[in-house]
């Protein structure tokens, strides 16, 4: 997919998905060089760019009563949960995934 497709790909799953406005900015404003790692990220993944969506959401719900990370620490947060998988045939939704990373690890700096 294009860089640009993808990019609004990604910010219309977001608005679709009523993501918290602030983190609709954050994406709008990310620099090149991280949109291309975001991109090339999900694009590697099992996962579509509706499921990062939806993570991202809840990460974003999660920051409210934790602490607010930069989109490149949630993208390699999320690499560690689906490397976590081992590539297990069964998937679980990204944002289950995700959810029992944070329950059972949080985030350490």
């Amino acid at each position: 997919m294009a860089l640009s497709a993808s990019f609004e790909a990604l910010l219309q799953e977001l608005i679709t998905l009523r993501a918290p406005p602030l983190l609709i900015k954050q994406v709008a404003q990310m620099d090149a060089s991280e949109l291309v790692r975001w991109i090339e990220t999900v694009d590697e993944s099992p996962y579509s760019i509706g499921d990062w969506a939806s993570a991202l959401i809840l990460f974003a719900e999660w920051e409210v009563k934790e602490r607010a990370l930069s989109l490149k620490q949630k993208r390699e947060y999320l690499v560690c949960c689906i490397e976590g998988c081992g590539g297990s045939t069964s998937l679980l939704p990204l944002s289950s995934l995700l959810e029992s990373y944070l329950h059972s690890h949080g985030v350490r700096d």
